[in-house]
């Protein structure tokens, strides 16, 4: 394993980090045995930096048991608050001491503002104590570098560098985001302020690995084509050769845009349900509304997450309502009717087959989530 030096505090990170955003499930629930295998992999090959979020379900619990059989020393945690969760001073504490309990540590080596896409959200936040609250943590040891992770655009990156003495930060890079994202001006500009970048979804999850099979098989026609052309014809002119290159690229760009069409969609999809969750939501109008066939976007919706429409929205709708659980300021039946749940007793239902327990258990408990 390579290694790079963290100019801010001169500690050896791996070049190759571990996204514990995609665990493997067994029905609902992540597969564990499966994962620890995996995790033990990396980090016999010296990978140091595992990176998770309070909203990656189950992720946290995940690295938290494997990390207890005695790993913990050996990595460096990178977890993400959900800022866009806080609603009143303390929130903040809350969260960050269930993340603790989950990752079973006493601190957390790189704590990130998750999808901090915009300053207003900053500013928002500020308003609720953030910058107390983290040098707080840092003085205390809990928390070793704050940085924010960030899905926006380059100007509203760029004013965010500016926003905070940043120990760090998290981008998405590839060669499709080059000029989208943070981009390569972005990239540029945090190195020129000194802060550190880490880069997130070089491969897209995979897509830039494994592109359409319509589309790959596109491709390699045009590359064979061109290999017996060169071989049996010697490329009759340099010309010729320059329309075939062009050809070959234009192929290649309409994968790529393929692919970015198929992540915007179900980020689209995704979106939409996280904010739209009392609303009826079914497969047909989702699919209108990324001008997908109900079928197809079913498979790229499994395929690139995991779940089912359905057990997505349930799974969502399930999260909320522990959230909103939490706060004590609303009733049962209110909460089933904010989450989207038809009625009470479907709530309970769906409830107790998520976490084992009912709505009423939940709370008087304490809400854990």
């Amino acid at each position: 394993m390579l290694y790079r030096t963290n100019p801010k505090n001169r500690q050896q990170l791996s070049i190759l980090g571990y996204g514990c955003l995609r665990f493997s499930k067994k029905g609902m629930s992540t597969d564990q045995e499966k994962a620890e295998r995996e995790l033990l992999l990396a980090l016999e090959n010296g990978v140091n930096y595992f990176d998770t979020a309070y909203t990656y379900s189950g992720s946290e619990e995940c690295l938290g048991k494997f990390l207890a059989k005695g790993h913990r020393d050996k990595v460096n945690i990178a977890t993400k608050l959900p800022h866009y969760y806080l609603k009143q001073p303390g929130d903040m504490e809350r969260y960050f001491k269930e993340q603790l309990e989950r990752l079973r540590t006493d601190h957390v080596e790189y704590y990130l503002m998750h999808m901090l896409n915009d300053v207003a959200a900053w500013e928002r936040i500020k308003k609720l104590g953030i910058v107390e609250w983290i040098e707080e943590k840092k003085a205390k040891g809990q928390i070793q570098n704050i940085g924010f992770s960030f899905h926006g655009n380059t100007d509203n990156f760029l004013k965010i560098l500016e926003a905070y003495d940043w120990d760090f930060c998290q981008i998405q890079y590839n060669y499709m985001d080059e000029h989208s994202q943070a981009g390569k001006r972005g990239l540029k500009c945090a190195h020129e302020k000194g802060i550190p970048v880490i880069i997130m979804e070089p491969l897209r999850g995979g897509k830039l690995a494994a592109l359409p099979k319509d589309q790959e098989e596109a491709f390699v026609s045009l590359h064979d084509q061109l290999a017996r052309q060169s071989a049996d014809q010697a490329c009759s002119s340099f010309r010729t050769l320059q329309d075939q290159i062009a050809d070959m690229l234009t192929v290649y760009a309409q994968c790529l845009e393929q692919a970015r069409l198929q992540d915007n969609a179900v980020s689209t999809v995704k979106s939409y349900i996280r904010n739209h969750l009392y609303e009826e939501l079914n497969r047909d109008s989702l699919a209108a509304m990324v001008y997908l066939n109900p079928d197809y976007l079913s498979h790229l919706f499994k395929r690139e997450t995991g779940f089912s429409l359905t057990n997505y929205i349930i799974e969502t709708r399930i999260l909320e309502s522990k959230r909103l659980l939490s706060k004590r300021d609303m009733s049962i039946q209110d909460i089933a009717i904010a989450c989207g749940f038809q009625n009470i007793s479907y709530f309970s239902r769906q409830f107790k087959r998520t976490t084992g327990m009912t709505p009423r258990e939940f709370r008087k408990l304490g809400a854990p989530r």
